[in-house]
């Protein structure tokens, strides 16, 4: 953990458990699914062994794959189930660990992050 920053999904997670008090698991995993169709344009060369790991062949089928994984657990794939209101937008957005984005493979920004994160409302 210590020799590599948290990810994208660890930097919204944070404010989620502070401000909402969303479990650990819960709030790192709901931003999964957007991120990964986010990110995987410039790592498609990387996804191969998720595919094989979820047994699936493409970036799609892996979503199908993770969203259903998350509903047998019984996590939430939408913010609003959990309680988190789009009105609030502003307040995730701005507690956002901004520093843990930099170690993404294309730059976002918060404009591109409020879209993600209200594709999940």
């Amino acid at each position: 953990y210590s020799n590599s920053p948290p990810n994208v999904c660890h930097a919204i997670g944070s404010p989620l458990t502070l401000y909402w008090g969303v479990e650990h698991g819960q709030a790192v995993g709901i931003t999964l699914v957007p991120f990964l169709r986010w990110v995987a344009p410039v790592i498609e060369h990387k996804l191969a062994p998720l595919y094989g790991a979820l047994g699936v062949n493409n970036l799609e089928a892996s979503v199908n794959r993770i969203q259903n994984i998350m509903a047998l657990c019984g996590l939430e794939t939408r913010l609003s189930n959990l309680g988190i209101k789009m009105e609030e937008m502003d307040l995730l957005i701005n507690n956002i660990r901004w520093d843990r984005m930099g170690v993404l493979p294309r730059s976002i920004g918060r404009d591109e992050t409020v879209e993600l994160l209200q594709s999940i409302f």
